[in-house]
């Protein structure tokens, strides 16, 4: 399996992530007020710049209906792509992309996740 390591330790630590159509429909300025203002922890994916190696990464983590639902409940998930990842994943010391990133709404980060 592509992401087995990881997807394991996402699942021990925070459940699956949520499919494309739960993430928050603003940028990673107004998922960080939303995910304060609701005391929840972020889910911020940075894309990678290869579209299909972001589609398969995706397809393996983002299919649970079950982990969809209690995402939707327990973080604010939110998907940079383009500029602002590269940006993001410079500033983050991100190497591999696509990546998973954890954190509390004031960029304290507590997980990264990316593939092997």
């Amino acid at each position: 399996m592509l992401l087995a390591t990881p997807l394991i330790l996402l699942l021990a630590i925070f459940g699956a992530p949520p499919a494309e159509d739960h993430f928050f429909e603003g940028d990673l300025a107004a998922a960080r007020v939303r995910a304060a203002e609701s005391h929840l922890l972020l889910l911020i994916e940075l894309e990678s710049p290869d579209e299909a190696v972001t589609r398969a990464f995706d397809a393996e983590l983002w299919g649970d209906a079950e982990a969809v639902r209690w995402v939707e409940v327990e973080l604010i998930a939110v998907r940079v792509d383009g500029e602002q990842a590269d940006r993001l994943a410079e500033l983050w010391g991100v190497t591999e992309r696509p990546a998973i990133l954890i954190q509390e709404p004031d960029g304290l980060e507590l997980r990264r996740i990316s593939p092997p």
